[in-house]
Order: C-alpha cells, then sequence, then structure tokens
C-alpha cells in the first residue's frame, strides 16, 4: 500500500537510505529537489545525481567544455523553462537537463556586472519569476536579457540604501513578497522593491536557515544557537534547547521544514520532528521524536549530521544528511515497532484490561506489560515452578471466565492454571500411571466454549476435555478402526462457531465435532475434488464478525460454505501473497488479513482483491510465524524476535494516483538522442530508413515503494497487444521497416493503479529512396530505354549465335576424345554428347551450354582423380552429385536422391578409391528407374568403422528381375565394362590390404512381394 493519513502515524519512523553503494557521487547531501517532470536532482559535494526513482545519472566538473563550473554544490532552483540554475562553491551554472549542456558564471575582474565573487553561492527564486544569487559579497539579481548580474550590498553604487549584507545562505520570501535572509550576521530582511535591507540585530549569530510555519510561527536555525523561535517584528527570538535541564547546551541546525503540519528539523545532533500539537508551546525539543545515526539499524538514518529536508509531490520525505539521503515513504509508516523485552520469539500475545501477556519460545517464557508495552514481569521459566525443565516456551493463553485474576496457559511442559495477582500456579502435566491426567506435556492450543468447558488441543496426542469436578481429564485420539473418531492427533487450533460447534484444525484434517453422537466429521484436501481443502497441511482456522469460517492451509486461503459443505480457495494465482498461510485476523471493515510465511495479505472478499505487504512496505520480516492477534481498539499485532510490528489497519490508504509516466532516454542506433525539450512532449521523431534499430527508457513518477511500480508498453502500428513487463523501464525495437508508428507506455503505481494515458511518442521512419514516388517515376523511364536498348542488344545476340555453335562442335569433338580417357560407362559419356549436339541443332543454346558446362566439369572431375589410386570421399561425393545433375538433365527426368554420410571421421580425411560408386548408380538409373512410373528414388548411404567403408545405394525401381527378363544374377545383368573393371579392382583392393572388399546386391519386394528396387551394399578397406 502506498498512503497513510496525512499525519505518520507512529513515531518510529523508517528510513530507506539512498548511499554510495547505491551511486550516489557523494555521501555529503546539500540538496534535493524534485522537478516539474517529477525527476529527484541531489546536489551533493562531489557533483550532481538525478534519480529516477531506479537509476542515477552522475553530473560532475570535466575537461569538456560544457560541465559543471564546480563539483561542490550548494543550492539548486528550476528555472519556467525546465533548466536548472545551481550554486556552488566555485560560480553558478546554468544546467539544461534536455542537451545537458551547463553554462558557467563566475566573476571577471574585468566585468562589473559579472559575479561580484566565486566564493559559496546560492541560489533563489522569487514569486516573480527572478533569480537571485547569494554569495560572500551579497545578493546579486540575474538580468536574464543581458546575462548580467546587479550586485545589491553595501559596494554598490546606491550604498546609501544598502546596510552590509554578505554570506548569505538561504532566503524565503514571505506573503508580502519581502525577503528573508540568512547570513554571517544573523537573519536580515530586504525589500525588493524600495530595495532596503533591515538588519535584525539581534540574531546577530550565523544563520543558516528560516521556516514560516502555518501557525504563523518563524522559526530560524543557527550555527550552536539551535532552533530558535523568531519576532519578526522585534527581532527577538527564543532559543529552544535540546533539553530543558540544559539550557545552554549548543547543538546547530542546517534545515527546517513544515511537513503534515509537523516541524522537521535537521541539526548536528539528527533528525528532531515536532508533532502539531507541541508546535505552538515548543519550549525544548525533549517531546520531538528524535532519530540518530545507528550503525547496526539499516532502516535508520543514513548519517549523524542532518542538513536538509524535502518533501516530493507523492508524500515522500528526503533527509539529506552526511551519509546519503533518508527517505521517509508513507507508505513503508505502516508498521510500528515495539520492542519486547522476552529474549524470544513472541508465539502469543493475549491482550487483558489492564495488561498485555507475550508469550514466547526462547530465553524468557512469559512477559507481563502494561497496556504501552511496558514490562511488569517477566518469568524466565514458566511455570516457575518447573524451572528444572529445559523447555518453557508458550503455545496459548486464555482467560478463565469464571475467575477474572485466573487465565489458562498452554506450555511445552503442560497445562496452567495462572493467578499473578496470588502467585499461584497449578499446573496439569502427563503421568503415564494416571490415564485420567493431561494426554500430553505439549499443549498447543485451548478453548473456553460457551458452555464453560476447557478444550485442550495436544501435540500428536489428540484433544482432550477438562472436567473441573475431578481435575481429570477425558481424551478423544484417532483410532484407524473408527473413521468418525479424531482425524489427525497432532492439534493446531480450536474454534466453536456460531452455532456452538467445535472445530478441531489438526496437521492433516479439519475436524467437526458433534455434540449428540460425540463424533467427528472431517475435512480433508482431496485429489481431483476442487471443492475440498487446497492444502493438505493446515495451518489456521477463523471466524468472521458473520460467523464465517476461513481456514489457512500450505496451499491458499479457504472459505467454508456451510450450506454445501464445500470450499472455496485463493492462492498466489489470485494475488495471495504467498501460499503458505500462518494466520488469520479480521480488520473492522470487513477485510480478511492473512499472515504467510512470505508476507501479509490484505484480503478485500467483496471486491476478490488482495493488497500484499512485505519488508519492501516496513514489515520487520517476510515469515510471519509468530502471532498475529487484534485488540479491541481493531489495531494488528504482529510477533517476532524481541519485537512486535503495530498496524492500524484503518490508517492504510491504497495509493489511488496514476503515475506520471516519463520517457527519459531514447536510443537511435545505440546512440543517445537529445531533445530541447521533455521528450514525452516530442510531437515527432523523424529517422531515416536506416534508422530502424531505438530503444527507449521510461519511469513512473512514483517514489513510494518503486520496486512495485509496474510498466507495460506497444509500438501501434507493429503491435496491437500490450507487453506486460513488470517493473522493466526498456523497450528496444529493431529492423523496423519504414511507417508511422507511436511507442506507447503505461504505468501502475505500487498499488496497482494504472496511468492508461501514459506517455507516447511518435516515430517517422522515412523509406529509402528506391521505395519513393519520384524514384518509381525515374525507374519507368530508365525502363523504357533500358528496354530499347536490349531490342538492339538482341539483334546482334543472334548473329552471335550462329557462330557459337560453330565453337561448340568443335568444344564436341575435343571432349569424345577425352572420353575415352576416363574410366566411365562410354555409353554414357557419348549420348551425353549427342545430347549437347541435338540441343545445339535445335536452338537449344542456352541448355547445351548449361549441359555442356556441367559436363566439362565433371570431366575436368574424373581426369584429375583418374591418375591417382585414393581421392578423399568429399571429392567423390562431389562427382557423384554432378553426374547424377547430369543424368536428371539429359532425360529431363524428375527422380529423387538422398545422401546420408554418418562416418567416425571427417570425410575429408576418409580416402576411397575414385569412380567406385558411378557404375552403380548409371545401372540403377538406366535399368531400375527410367521404365518405373511414378516417384523414382535413389537413396546413398555411407557409414564407416576403424577399418571399413560402408556404402549403400537403394533405388525403388523396377527390380532386376523385370529388368533383365527375369534373369537373377546382377553380374550378368549388369554385364557391362565399368562392372567387370569394378569387380577386378575390387579383388586388387582385397589382395592388397588382406582385407575382402566386395558388393552384394539385394533385390527388394514390397508387402505384396513385388519386386521394389535394388540395394548394393559396398564394402572398401579404409
Amino acid at each position: 500500500m502506498a498512503q497513510v493519513n496525512a499525519v505518520f502515524p507512529y513515531l518510529h519512523l523508517r528510513f530507506d537510505n539512498l548511499t554510495l553503494k547505491d551511486g550516489l557521487s557523494s555521501k555529503d547531501i546539500s540538496f534535493v529537489h524534485q522537478d516539474q517532470r517529477g525527476l529527484i536532482w541531489i546536489g551533493t559535494k562531489d557533483g550532481l545525481n538525478r534519480f529516477d526513482g531506479i537509476n542515477i545519472k552522475v553530473y560532475r566538473k570535466s575537461q569538456k567544455t560544457s560541465s559543471l563550473i564546480d563539483n561542490r554544490l550548494n543550492s539548486i532552483i528550476e528555472d519556467t523553462d525546465g533548466t536548472f540554475w545551481i550554486g556552488t562553491q566555485g560560480g553558478i551554472s546554468h544546467f539544461n537537463p534536455f542537451f545537458e549542456t551547463f553554462e558557467n558564471f563566475v566573476n571577471d575582474p574585468k566585468n562589473p556586472k559579472s559575479l561580484s565573487d566565486n566564493w559559496d553561492c546560492n541560489v533563489f527564486k522569487d514569486s516573480h519569476q527572478r533569480i537571485w544569487v547569494m554569495n560572500n559579497r551579497g545578493l546579486h539579481l540575474f538580468n536574464r536579457q543581458n546575462k548580467t548580474f546587479e550586485l545589491h550590498s553595501s559596494t554598490s553604487h546606491n550604498a546609501s540604501k544598502y546596510r552590509n549584507v554578505n554570506n548569505v545562505f538561504y532566503a524565503v520570501e514571505d506573503e508580502t513578497g519581502n525577503f528573508w535572509l540568512c547570513s554571517w550576521n544573523g537573519i536580515v530582511r530586504y525589500n525588493p522593491v524600495t530595495q532596503q535591507f533591515s538588519h535584525l540585530e539581534k540574531t546577530n549569530s550565523v544563520a543558516n536557515c528560516i521556516c514560516h510555519d502555518s501557525h504563523q510561527n518563524w522559526w530560524f536555525g543557527a550555527w550552536d544557537t539551535g532552533l530558535c523561535q523568531l519576532n519578526p517584528i522585534t527581532g527577538e527570538y527564543r532559543k529552544i534547547p535540546l533539553r530543558k535541564q540544559f539550557p545552554d547546551e549548543t547543538y546547530s541546525v542546517f534545515g527546517i521544514r513544515e511537513i503534515n503540519k509537523q516541524l522537521w528539523i535537521s541539526t548536528n545532533a539528527g533528525l528532531f520532528i515536532v508533532p502539531p500539537d507541541k508546535i505552538n508551546n515548543l519550549t525544548d525539543l525533549s517531546d520531538a521524536a528524535h532519530y540518530t545515526y545507528e550503525s547496526t539499524n539499516p532502516f535508520g538514518l543514513a548519517g549523524m549530521i542532518n542538513t536538509g529536508v524535502f518533501q516530493d509531490k507523492q508524500g515522500t520525505v528526503w533527509i539529506y544528511t552526511d551519509g546519503g539521503v533518508s527517505r521517509v515513504f508513507p507508505s513503508k509508516q505502516l508498521f510500528g515497532k515495539i520492542p519486547v523485552h522476552n529474549k524470544g520469539f513472541t508465539t502469543e500475545i493475549f491482550f487483558d484490561e489492564s495488561i498485555n501477556l507475550i508469550g514466547a519460545w526462547g530465553e524468557d517464557a512469559l512477559t507481563i506489560t502494561d497496556k504501552n508495552f511496558t514490562p511488569i514481569q517477566t518469568y524466565k521459566n514458566f511455570p516457575p515452578q518447573l524451572n528444572t525443565q529445559a523447555n518453557h516456551a508458550i503455545n496459548a493463553i486464555i482467560k478463565d471466565k469464571t475467575n477474572a485474576s485466573t487465565y489458562w496457559i498452554g506450555t511445552m511442559n503442560g497445562l496452567v492454571r495462572a493467578n499473578f495477582n496470588t502467585q499461584t500456579f497449578k499446573v496439569f502435566q502427563h503421568d503415564d500411571k494416571n490415564p485420567a491426567s493431561l494426554g500430553h506435556r505439549r499443549v498447543n492450543a485451548l478453548l473456553l466454549d460457551s458452555k464453560g468447558r476447557l478444550w485442550v488441543g495436544l501435540y500428536d496426542f489428540g484433544l482432550d476435555l477438562y472436567m473441573p469436578e475431578t481435575q481429570s481429564f477425558t481424551h478423544f485420539k484417532r483410532q484407524e478402526k473408527q473413521p468418525d473418531s479424531l482425524g489427525d492427533n497432532l492439534v493446531w487450533e480450536l474454534l466453536e462457531d456460531k452455532r456452538g460447534n467445535i472445530w478441531v484444525l489438526q496437521n492433516v484434517c479439519l475436524s467437526r465435532f458433534n455434540e449428540k453422537t460425540r463424533s467427528f466429521q472431517h475435512f480433508r484436501h482431496e485429489n481431483g475434488n476442487p471443492k475440498s481443502l487446497s492444502g493438505y497441511r493446515l495451518t489456521a482456522i477463523y471466524q468472521d464478525t458473520k460467523g464465517r469460517i476461513w481456514i489457512g492451509t500450505d496451499n491458499g486461503l479457504n472459505f467454508f460454505d456451510e450450506k454445501t459443505e464445500t470450499f472455496t480457495h485463493w492462492t498466489t494465482d489470485e494475488g495471495l501473497v504467498n501460499n503458505e498461510c500462518t494466520n488469520i485476523q479480521e480488520d473492522t471493515h470487513g477485510n480478511i488479513w492473512v499472515a504467510t510465511s512470505n508476507g501479509l495479505s490484505k484480503f478485500d472478499w467483496r471486491a476478490k482483491r488482495f493488497f500484499n505487504f512485505t519488508e519492501l512496505d516496513g514489515l520487520t520480516g517476510n515469515v510471519l510465524s509468530g502471532d498475529f492477534k487484534k485488540d479491541k481498539d481493531g489495531k494488528f499485532y504482529i510477533g517476532y524476535y524481541e519485537n512486535i510490528d503495530k498496524l492500524d489497519p484503518a490508517a492504510v490508504k491504497t495509493n489511488t494516483v496514476a503515475p506520471k509516466v516519463l520517457l527519459t532516454n531514447v536510443k537511435v542506433l545505440n546512440q543517445d538522442k537529445h531533445f530541447n525539450i521533455p521528450i514525452e512532449k516530442v510531437r515527432q521523431l523523424s529517422l531515416e530508413y536506416y534508422e530502424n534499430e531505438f530503444s527507449c527508457n521510461f519511469i513512473a513518477i512514483n517514489y513510494n515503494n518503486a520496486s512495485k511500480n509496474q510498466y507495460a508498453y506497444r509500438l501501434e502500428g507493429l503491435e496491437k497487444k500490450w507487453n506486460y513487463v513488470g517493473n522493466q523501464h526498456l523497450a528496444s525495437y529493431s529492423n523496423l521497416r519504414e511507417g508511422e508508428y507511436v511507442f506507447h507506455v503505461k504505468a501502475a503505481n505500487n498499488d496497482g493503479v494504472w496511468n492508461e494515458e501514459g506517455a507516447k511518442l511518435k516515430i517517422i521512419i522515412s523509406p529509402p529512396f528506391w521505395r519513393t514516388w519520384w524514384f518509381a517515376a525515374l525507374s519507368a523511364i530508365f525502363l523504357s530505354g533500358l528496354g530499347y536498348t536490349l531490342f538492339v542488344m538482341r539483334i546482334s545476340q543472334i548473329r552471335k549465335q550462329e557462330a557459337q555453335k560453330s565453337a561448340i562442335s568443335e568444344q564436341i569433338a575435343e571432349l569424345r576424345m577425352k572420353a575415352l580417357r576416363v574410366q566411365m560407362n562410354p555409353h554414357f559419356m557419348f549420348n551425353s554428347l549427342n545430347a549437347i549436339q541435338e540441343c545445339v541443332i535445335t536452338g537449344q543454346t542456352d541448355a547445351a551450354v548449361t549441359y555442356l558446362a556441367q559436363f566439362s566439369k565433371l570431366m575436368r572431375m574424373v581426369l584429375e582423380n583418374s591418375d591417382k589410386r585414393r581421392i578423399s570421399l568429399d571429392k567423390e561425393l562431389e562427382v557423384i552429385k554432378l553426374y547424377l545433375d547430369l543424368e536428371k538433365l539429359r532425360f529431363s527426368e524428375v527422380f529423387y536422391t538422398e545422401i546420408s554420410v554418418n562416418t567416425h571421421e571427417d570425410i575429408t580425411l576418409l580416402t576411397i578409391p575414385p569412380m567406385m560408386i558411378q557404375p552403380f548408380l548409371e545401372n540403377a538409373i538406366w535399368h531400375g528407374l527410367l521404365k518405373k512410373k511414378g516417384r523414382k528414388q535413389i537413396k546413398i548411404t555411407i557409414s564407416s568403422d576403424e577399418t571399413l567403408l560402408y556404402i549403400q545405394i537403394e533405388d525403388n525401381g523396377i527390380g532386376r528381375e523385370a529388368a533383365q527378363s527375369q534373369k537373377n544374377q546382377l553380374k550378368s545383368a549388369h554385364a557391362s565394362k565399368a562392372l567387370d573393371i569394378l569387380d577386378e579392382r575390387l579383388k586388387i583392393i582385397t589382395d592388397l590390404n588382406q582385407i575382402k572388399a566386395d558388393f552384394k546386391v539385394i533385390d527388394l519386394y514390397d508387402h505384396t512381394q513385388k519386386p521394389a528396387g535394388t540395394r548394393v551394399e559396398i564394402k572398401i578397406p579404409i
């Protein structure tokens, strides 16, 4: 949640710090300012920092021509155009945050209209938007037109009008238009109309700051003098000491600001906050809340010396210190911190009329406090008479209904009836020899029902009912053979509903006790039943003010419908902060609050919406395994180790303010794009066609728990759906086509309230010149001229073709001679050449040229390999692929080829005798595939091991039987010279390698035993 009431509800404020480790340029803070857009600017003793809630960008003095005049910053004001005037220890810098440029102003001895001095400059803007500069020499008015300064001091040309004023640090303007100046000489009032200075001589000390509050009190802070209440008419003042008993104690005040009707005072002794009801009658600061630096407190102030306070537009308070910036987020002040001096983990909180009882697991078992949690008495061991037993943890506390001084307390060592007035403690423990004694020493839960009966929930021993007449116990336990007995012996909680039924929450079962039958009806998690309990393990049970039953489990929150006796449940899918529920409470508005193992959830069951709280919102810890109770005023208390968090649920307000969305940076081709106005006000961004890659940073102006802000964006013209990106604040796009786009980003605050309008940037990407209308017109003219040129060229080409035919015929004759020298089937060679010649004769010159080029390449490769004993497998495959392509061109036949290679070494390293595969491919094509109808296919598979190369050639042709007139032997069927040569070559290879090289042919058949092709298997030694 993000909002609380106007005044922070607790004096124990939590601070979230921004320090060097977060990227600040220095830990010594001079000022904090929020600009018109909502960005935060932090001045330090080492540069200027821009903070957007996530990232910090630092500006320092550098060797560049445009940078700060000095890194030691004093003050800042924002001009009407969004630029900044910055006072430094070495002059004035005028900063343009859009172009990120600086214009500096320093003293020029030759120019009397320049600054009178560079040292210790501060800036101030009056209600007429005039810029004033204060330094060692006095007060200067800046002339915007000619960029000069007019000095208002005793050294000016009109000295008679002025009283000496110098070393001015700070200025405010009152409702009459007078300036109140803080200087080394005290408080000075200046009338800019009459140009008169009035020195309040009684304030003759170094004044650092001045404040006029809503009660019409004037306050100023000074070195050593501290906080003073000022009479602006007489100039008299009253010093406010830190402590009344030490009126002369010195301290220094550096900043005073009224925030939420409270007076926030920054001093060298820390931060003081004076509540509204103490301001008018303030005598000392002992009644103020006092915060100092604590090295062991991660949520304390960042530094000891506090130099100022600032409140932004969203209500966050920024305190500047000598250790960084400390922020007070309204949403994180919901949980007050109550220290509990019990040296243990708070397991039970019981509120009585005048005292509180706090039970714990730890060194101290029980602490009694007054209603303000001030300790009255602590019991290290409880009950005291059992101090020899080690474990004294408290699990349950209830008050007896018949005796106002008697309490029943469940412990790890039994049940105790306690009277703290008389210090008498009756202990009930388990006795193995007495079956009517307490069932187990560990008591987990207690219940006094409407009939005055005491029910005791035990650890692993079921449920006991106390019989006061005999001081004995009746036991209810789980019996394996009795399904209507107790469902589980590990009892966690007990509850009586509005009808008087007793509910027993056990580890894995919820049981309802039937008084008449003295039996139990059970409810459990059932796999496959969405109407059963959602979790296997049960953790909490609660009855709300309307009598409805809520159950916490290890898998979400459950609501019991008593009419249907079924359960409705909610988990993290519906917004619950965590599925492991540990406790349940109800606030005065009927909202259900669920403690979990990872935070606290407020459930508005009417709207079916969850609001979640974690350490980010001020919880001491996310694991809420301690007690969770509500007092009679409706305040919640959550137990931790030696600490209790206090929450007023009525103070929790939803942050209904949709955050402003800013575009903080645009990059085109990874280069920053600068504008002279805020990016979100840029009407359009025009880009060239090649500038089609851009990114954009964006931020929601909501510093109140900014890590919970959410974003969504889309590029209209490219995307219709939103990109919901959580807390990511960068969008990038690339390879965009020309056109008009609108980059649109929206954001939600920490409570999920969306600013649907968000921020937009129109982007126009120009088309490349070849897609413009004028280029199209020029292209048409060009193509017309080109057409005429091509016509003329075609006539010339026809004349050249006749000469080309003659040249091709000469090449064919030469290739016929080369074919005689290669080890391929001459039948293929000469028929291929005849095919080329036929193309030439019939005028298919282009086809002939293509075929001839492919054939020439094949011939060249065959000739290169013909005198080699072995070639690499990849070269052989290249020959095969080329050969297959030629066969396809030659026959104009479509057959499909597949080559699969899976060898144990790279194919460039494996070798094979040349022309081992081609003859088998030729047989497959000529005698198998050409005569087949339908899809024609050849599959070549090559594999290897350490010694052999395996080659399979498989076709889906008509088969050997049909192809060779029912002859069964392949060698006679493929009686070509190439196959004979191959057979002989394999025999020689076998003799040389002493490893058998051979091939075999396998006939393939389909499922009807009809021929379906052949497969040749070849083995060649590697």
